[in-house]
């Protein structure tokens, strides 16, 4: 079957079909489509333990692999995303609250 919104598939799904229902939009362009679904990715880490919510998580380049469906390449051929060109598409992290400060010394 041939989907027309979006797809979310193995692991702990409900958490997110359920952030992709509330964010996805028709026609986004690339970049706004691959953040919202990194956003609800995110949303989908495995629930600890003796629980059935899902722990957030954070995800970064490295720990994605991305590709669109192009209909109009031959035999309908994905085309990956990687490297600079996904890593420019994703949120900037947030930054550490409780981070040390940068020179190491503990804050006064």
């Amino acid at each position: 079957a041939v989907e027309q919104e979006f797809v979310v598939m193995g692991g702990t799904t409900e958490p997110i079909v359920t952030a992709m229902r509330e964010s996805y939009q028709r026609d986004l362009d690339l970049e706004s489509a691959v953040r919202i679904a990194v956003g609800a990715l995110q949303k989908g880490g495995p629930a600890p333990a003796g629980t059935t919510e899902a722990e957030p998580r954070t995800l970064d380049v490295s720990a994605l692999e991305v590709a669109v469906l192009d209909s109009n390449r031959p035999r309908r051929a994905f085309k990956r995303i990687a490297g600079t060109v996904l890593e420019e598409m994703l949120p900037a992290p947030a930054a550490v609250e409780d981070a040390p400060p940068a020179n190491g010394d503990a804050p006064s």
